[in-house]
């Protein structure tokens, strides 16, 4: 799945919702010392396992992140692509997730979405009624600023959507209210 987004030596990549760090540490490798990954996750318990995993590999690259569930603790264009694995359909709102993956993008940046497919029998993963279609998904991404790449099958569980980041959303501010 990594290959699809094609991380580059030297680029910043933000994995949100890391969990254990699995694939945190696959982008780490592929950036290099000179990339930079963020390890994004709202339980400090997943950020210590990943923080003590980077430290057994050498992995000097990775910085985990505590953030809420739609604040990421980034600032605006940071990194140059998006990992988010299973996040989504537990999401208290993965429209505002997807508006802060973008916020923290640089414009031409990636974004990875591997989700659980409708399809698929239960267990494993989330109850069916809450997984989101691929056309769920693309409504969500475009009106989050993203542009629509390309939709992989990702083993028998779960489908993968690649995306651009677009031009960034307009922020209201307090005026606009």
């Amino acid at each position: 799945m990594v290959d699809l987004l094609d991380p580059r030596p030297g680029e910043r990549w933000a994995d949100l919702g890391c969990g254990s760090g699995f694939f945190t540490l696959v982008l780490s490798a592929r950036v290099g010392g000179e990339g930079l990954v963020y390890a994004i996750d709202i339980a400090p318990e997943a950020l210590r396992a990943v923080e003590e995993e980077a430290k057994r590999r050498g992995a000097g690259n990775v910085r985990p992140l505590l953030s809420a569930d739609w604040e990421i603790p980034l600032p605006e264009g940071e990194v140059d692509g998006v990992l988010v694995v299973d996040v989504l359909s537990e999401a208290a709102d993965p429209g505002l997730l997807l508006e802060e993956a973008r916020r923290i993008t640089r414009r031409g940046g990636r974004l990875l979405v591997v989700e659980w497919k409708r399809d698929a029998p239960h267990p494993p993963g989330p109850p069916v009624a809450e997984r989101l279609t691929p056309a769920a998904l693309w409504g969500l991404c475009a009106s989050s600023g993203w542009v629509a790449g390309r939709r992989e099958e990702a083993g028998p569980y779960h489908f993968a959507a690649l995306f651009t980041a677009g031009d960034p959303l307009p922020r209201p501010s307090a005026l606009d209210w």
